[in-house]
């Protein structure tokens, strides 16, 4: 598989996706000019964050690994372990990336921006901001939400990735409730996060939609870069892993996922 042949290359990228990430985040974006009569989308209040972007890391850093760390216990596949790694840190990096990348051409404003414009209320004529260039510059950055795509991008894939361990799309999945709750916990705490953006008002219904369905979007084309289909007998493999079973193509897969039963 080629992700594995050029190794070197494949985290080199991840690297300079994440530093392009870094480099945007500090980028000032279009300057939207607003209109009088939609001044009223802006002035929701301004409150911190319910999830704050540290602790987003956290949780689209731990979860993948737990899950990866827990399915190399199982199978003791190296080589799954060095594809589900390169998918998911391509799936996150090339995300928060290309999120910073919209939010810098887009500037929609975010629906607290008014507050952090005019901290005091008073409003100024033409838009002319009197709060902390630092929150005004941040609060132009509301589409599309990045908590939304960063965590649909890693806990995304991080559901894909279960949904094929456990073979939940074949014959052994359906009517399994166990793995169906097992494999959609993560996405589930990926919705959570999105909505909570909606909730303390730091951003539009709009952005989070956006984010989640791009983060997501990103999540599956990285995630069948190392991996077959879901419903595959093999999707418990990662793609380069395959020719070496094909011989045992049926009692293999069944072994496999006799562990969990």
């Amino acid at each position: 598989m080629k992700i594995l042949e050029s190794f070197g290359a494949e985290v080199l990228f991840r690297i300079l996706f994440f530093l392009l990430y870094l480099y945007t985040d500090n980028l000032k974006p279009f300057e939207r000019h607003i209109q009088p009569e939609e001044l009223w989308l802006y002035k929701n209040p301004e409150t911190p964050s319910y999830i704050p972007v540290k602790f987003l890391w956290v949780i689209v850093t731990i979860l993948p690994l737990v899950s990866i760390v827990s399915a190399y216990i199982r199978n003791r596949n190296k080589t799954d372990v060095t594809c589900a790694v390169l998918g998911v840190t391509l799936s996150i990096f090339f995300t928060a990336s290309l999120t910073n990348v919209i939010k810098i051409i887009f500037g929609r404003p975010r629906p607290d921006f008014y507050w952090r414009c005019f901290p005091d209320g008073k409003f100024v004529a033409g838009m002319l901001c009197t709060g902390l260039q630092e929150k005004i510059t941040e609060g132009r950055k509301s589409f599309p939400s990045g908590h939304s795509s960063i965590a649909f991008s890693g806990l995304g894939f991080t559901t894909l990735y279960l949904f094929g361990k456990l073979h939940y799309f074949g014959q052994h999945g359906f009517g399994s409730t166990w793995r169906f709750i097992t494999c959609i916990t993560p996405i589930f705490i990926a919705m959570l996060v999105a909505l909570s953006r909606v909730c303390d008002y730091h951003h539009h219904w709009q952005d989070v939609t956006v984010g989640s369905l791009l983060g997501f979007i990103v999540a599956y084309n990285c995630y069948r870069q190392c991996y077959p289909a879901l419903n595959s007998n093999f999707s418990h493999m990662p793609l380069s892993s395959i020719p070496s079973y094909e011989a045992n193509l049926e009692s293999n897969t069944i072994a496999w996922v006799g562990r969990f039963d």
